[in-house]
């Protein structure tokens, strides 16, 4: 079970305080505060500035010491080891930091790193090496391996906290004595741990934007391959994630914090917690992350994505999820579609990330800082209430850089837009560039917010990486509102026994002619929908087998070669996996052929009567009294034949009942006595040929047609007749 959120210091306490009686939204209650969790005690030690060093700037485009991990997390209890470069070849120690709020220092260091030796004390350093320089780029994809020796083994303690640490490496001798580097690891919470909110760390936009060795998936010439041997030529963590850290431990909620490859190995442990959350620029996920996130939110796991541009560019793994592949633009090798490294919205079939967020990428204004205005249904929604925002209100600088806004046409729930913002076109011509930030309840019952900005967390926190120095402050309306919202989608979630609820798609499809002829293809068109995604592929059944596996496809054709009544059905799937089906019975009969003037092979106890009788279920039903036929205008001259059709035990056979040569428009059915359905044959002449169709009439001991007047009768050719009234 999700632990509900602590709300340490009063502070959290006194930012979801109840709104005042005269508001619409009924108040949200505040959670009881249960017993600290570990991320509420580990930010209650003193906190210091030994991790600010990862900061500041690199004194030089070779620094003199450097070096990764092996990998981008792990729990405790597990190893991690180190590459450590140092140029030239001196002394250092591994100083191991872990980021928070801590009372507003932002981070702890924990202990230091020499060798396989922990020691508080940092007084230790050991001998470094110069490692090989870059290798030079794969001559096909662009990757770069640095392909270093272990310097350092890191077990790393039971009682470690789950969150963001910093390994920073500290030179102690030589030459460049003090100067430092760095590099992010991720600590799992333990196994079968449950806490409240989950945070997605974007590991892999950390990689595509990785330029060390020269080479990245925006470089010119790209990289089509990237990998995660090697150091990081930035310090991307602190633009937007950070501040979301210090607000989410600053206010003591439960949380903790996996990796993108932690979510592609297992996504199975999105389903543990009440909240999922993306953390800043999330912009590169796998397939598996994907599924993950739809199949939490049919499970009815709530989801905040807190950045902009997420989810856009589709990846895969390779090497164990030290290699990050994505062609991009490029030509991509693979064979399944479902797997092609492109955009979300450009696979086969789409799957446009608004379909998940409820809003999209739209583009991106660099080192802007624009406003978020609060749209008319914040004013009234319960998690600005008492907050002060109100429509129009507005907050200053936390539109930026890349930019999500809602798209029409997107298959999602109706989103509630709560802030906006809109800039002049980009382009002369172009649209006006927006932003929205939007929640929406999915079927399953799981709440979605959207941040729509890639800064949002700015208005959260107001600290800032010196190159956004200038940015503008926190709004304490923004961390009113984000923190009852906060307590709404954390103790929302309930596990309900059983499978996850599916939200699925309507299965229908349209067939070309109400009745089909022996020899005559039919089409049958999918007209399926899906509130809720889009229908990524149809499965046909086209002769009543069950197995749908006739065709596929939006279409299909079919060419039936006997007469009788065929189940046809479709089965729809789709972009979450959720499957829905349809089956209709179809009519199929055998037309007299044309250029005929008399009805012929239809004497009693002919073959073709055992077709007839197979119709009788899905035709017009008739009950005792009159029926008036009026065949379409423009036939002309026509005469009409009945008759009966009776089963014996020879067969099905026809029984004539009756001529009526008649050039009026309509004709009329005496019904005797209730026997088996009747079979119209109309011949007319029009246009110097012969037309013949046929039309079955089902009886139906007592009661009336459903609606007279109004039913329409078609023939083998396509003509119709309408009934015009019965008694």
């Amino acid at each position: 079970m999700p632990r509900f959120p602590g709300l340490c210091l009063g502070l959290a306490l006194m930012l979801i305080a109840a709104p005042a009686a005269t508001a619409a939204p009924a108040a949200l209650a505040a959670p009881a505060a249960p017993a600290a969790s570990a991320v509420q005690a580990e930010n209650a030690k003193p906190g210091d500035s030994y991790w600010t060093v990862a900061t500041q700037d690199p004194v030089s485009p070779n620094p003199p010491v450097e070096g990764y991990a092996s990998a981008t997390s792990v729990r405790p209890g597990g190893t991690l080891s180190f590459q450590v470069s140092t140029n030239p070849a001196a002394r250092y120690r591994i100083e191991i930091s872990r980021l928070g709020w801590y009372g507003g220092s932002g981070g702890r260091r924990i202990t230091c790193l020499v060798g396989s030796t922990l020691e508080k004390s940092c007084s230790l350093d050991e001998a470094g090496i110069q490692q090989p320089s870059a290798p030079p780029p794969d001559p096909v994809t662009g990757e770069i391996r640095a392909g270093w020796s272990v310097t350092d083994t890191l077990k790393v303690p039971a009682d470690w906290v789950t969150g963001y640490y910093l390994a920073v490496f500290r030179l102690t001798s030589g030459p460049s004595k003090g100067q430092t580097g760095f590099t992010p690891f991720i600590v799992q919470a333990p196994v079968g741990d449950r806490a409240a909110i989950l945070v997605q760390v974007p590991t892999n936009t950390w990689q595509a934007y990785n330029t060390w060795g020269g080479r990245d998936l925006y470089t010119t010439p790209p990289a089509v391959k990237v990998s995660f041997d090697r150091p990081y030529a930035h310090r991307l963590l602190f633009s937007w994630e950070y501040p979301l850290i210090r607000f989410l431990e600053r206010g003591g909620w439960d949380v903790s914090y996996a990796t993108d490859d932690d979510v592609d190995a297992n996504p199975s442990i999105l389903l543990d917690h009440a909240l999922d959350m993306t953390a800043g620029h999330s912009e590169y996920w796998t397939k598996a992350m994907r599924d993950g996130w739809e199949a939490a939110r049919a499970a009815g796991v709530n989801l905040a994505f807190m950045g902009a541009n997420t989810g856009f560019w589709q990846v895969r793994y390779e090497d164990g999820g030290r290699t990050m592949v994505g062609y991009k633009y490029a030509s991509d090798p693979e064979l399944d579609p479902t797997l092609k490294t492109t955009q979300f919205r450009w696979l086969a079939p789409a799957r446009p990330e608004c379909e998940l967020e409820g809003v999209q990428f739209q583009g991106a204004i660099d080192h802007a800082y624009l406003d978020y205005a609060v749209d008319p249904a914040a004013a009234t929604d319960p998690w600005f209430a008492g907050t002060g925002l109100g429509t129009g209100s507005v907050l200053p600088g936390i539109v930026g850089y890349e930019l999500d806004a809602i798209t029409s046409g997107c298959h999602v729930p109706p989103v509630t837009p709560l802030l906006s913002y809109s800039a002049p076109p980009v382009t002369s011509n172009g649209p006006p560039l927006r932003a929205d930030a939007v929640r929406y309840t999915a079927c399953s019952g799981a709440e979605v917010f959207s941040s729509g900005s890639m800064q949002f967390a700015w208005g959260l926190d107001s600290w800032r990486d010196p190159s956004y120095a200038d940015a503008p402050p926190a709004s304490a309306g923004l961390q009113q509102a984000m923190t009852r919202a906060l307590a709404d989608l954390t103790q929302s979630h309930v596990p309900v026994p059983g499978p996850p609820q599916i939200c699925i798609p309507t299965a229908s499809f349209t067939a070309s002619v109400p009745q089909a002829v022996v020899g005559q293809p039919v089409v049958f068109t999918s007209t399926a929908t899906d509130q809720y995604g889009q229908i990524a592929s149809e499965a046909w059944d086209l002769t009543g087998s069950g197995r749908f596996a006739d065709a596929a496809g939006a279409t299909a054709t079919q060419t039936f070669g006997s007469p009788g009544l065929v189940r046809v059905g479709v089965r729809v799937t789709d972009s979450s996996g959720a499957s829905a089906a349809t089956v209709q019975a179809l009519p199929v009969c055998v037309c007299p052929a044309p250029g005929q003037p008399e009805v012929t092979g239809w004497p009693p106890g002919a073959r073709n009567a055992d077709a007839c009788q197979q119709i009788a279920i899905g035709g017009v039903q008739l009950v005792r009294g009159h029926l008036w036929f009026e065949p379409a205008a423009g036939v002309g001259a026509y005469s009409i034949r009945t008759y009966w059709i009776e089963r014996s035990a020879s067969g099905v056979h026809l029984v004539r009942s009756a001529t009526y040569p008649t050039a009026h428009l309509a004709m009329r059915l005496w019904v005797r006595k209730p026997r088996w359905p009747i079979l119209i044959v109309v011949t007319s002449r029009s246009r110097s040929r012969w037309l013949h169709q046929q039309f079955l009439l089902p009886y139906r001991r007592g009661g009336r047609l459903t609606a007279p007047g109004l039913l329409t009768a078609t023939g083998c050719d396509g003509t119709s007749g309408r009934i015009l009234s019965t008694w």
